[in-house]
């Protein structure tokens, strides 16, 4: 055996280990267990050192609900390591119970993001978002945005190849504050990204392979990049859920729910209930502050002469909306 084949066996154990993990996490929020998600989160963050940020602030929120402080430190530390501000973490009832471990856990976890961090690397995709959204401002036509699009492109191949995946190890996580306190504002390069995987671009699908290998790039981007933005999505692993006016569909696959979810927990992702339960769980309670994946794409209502062929392709979700709980 190689030493590539043993590298990537390796990584596959350990992103299974993590994948299930991560997905313990949401479902735990998600079905009010704090307890075993915390637990699942603790464990993600011990043994994947490449978590995403979102099982980090996940379990600092548990942790807050819970009033465990055991792993505060570890917790503040890899905060720190992501880049994101102190003031996020002081925005948790336990700070001012544990601020000297908090404050002094966080600069270590900072110091360690400072070494690897690159300024010229933020500046250089903050220039590139500035280009693909002004093009698309001025009103030009498409091959003038084609031509934008293609220069970004070559511009982030050259970049992910000096630098590496923009993940939150390398430049950083933003901070935002609002009237609670400061929160974690993600999404900065995910509109040009998007345009990238509309146009189909091969070079970015190879990026996002090699990245996702490497443990670079979340499961949950790599499956949305995949799925969402490319043409012909890959089956039961693509969002099913849409909103149609003011009801909410999920799509039918007409196949068994063991056949998707086999696929589903190929990529490791959740069963398509689990799945359902968080997306339910968004449209619920859409002030939480928890990062549970779920989203529905809107589409117009189908005109009267198709209506009843096109929506055989849906069943409906119910849910009734309930008042949102400040706490979670």
């Amino acid at each position: 055996m190689n030493c590539f084949n043993l590298k990537y066996i390796l990584f596959i154990l350990s992103f299974y280990h993590y994948a299930y993990q991560y997905n313990e996490v949401e479902k735990g929020i998600v079905s009010g267990n704090y307890q075993n998600a915390y637990d699942a989160g603790i464990i993600a963050i011990k043994t994947y050192p490449k978590a995403t940020w979102k099982i980090v602030h996940n379990t600092l929120l548990l942790a807050d609900s819970l009033h465990k402080n055991t792993d505060i430190g570890l917790l503040s530390y890899e905060i720190g390591r992501r880049g994101a501000c102190l003031d996020y973490l002081k925005s948790f009832s336990f700070y001012n119970d544990d601020h000297s471990l908090i404050d002094s856990a966080w600069q270590s976890g900072n110091e360690s993001f400072l070494k690897n961090f690159k300024q010229d690397y933020l500046d250089s995709l903050f220039n590139m978002i500035e280009r693909d959204q002004s093009i698309r401002n001025l009103g030009v036509s498409r091959d003038s945005i084609g031509v934008i699009d293609s220069f970004n492109m070559i511009s982030f191949e050259g970049l992910v190849r000096k630098y590496g995946f923009p993940n939150e190890f390398v430049i950083g996580l933003r901070c935002k504050k609002i009237d609670r306190g400061h929160v974690i504002n993600e999404g900065y390069f995910q509109t040009m990204f998007r345009h990238f995987a509309l146009r189909n671009y091969q070079t970015f699908k190879e990026i996002l392979d090699n990245e996702f290998l490497k443990g670079s790039l979340d499961l949950y981007d790599y499956n949305e990049y995949l799925t969402t933005f490319y043409p012909n999505p890959i089956n039961y692993v693509k969002n099913p859920f849409v909103k149609i006016e003011s009801k909410y569909y999920q799509e039918n696959f007409f196949v068994s729910v063991d056949s998707v979810n086999a696929v589903r927990k190929i990529y490791g992702l959740p069963s398509r209930e689990d799945q359902l339960n968080s997306f339910i769980y968004k449209i619920k309670k859409p002030d939480s502050v928890f990062r549970i994946h779920g989203y529905a794409n809107n589409i117009p209502k189908p005109p009267q002469h198709i209506a009843e062929k096109f929506m055989k392709i849906f069943t409906e979700i119910p849910i009734n909306n309930e008042s949102s709980d400040p706490n979670h």
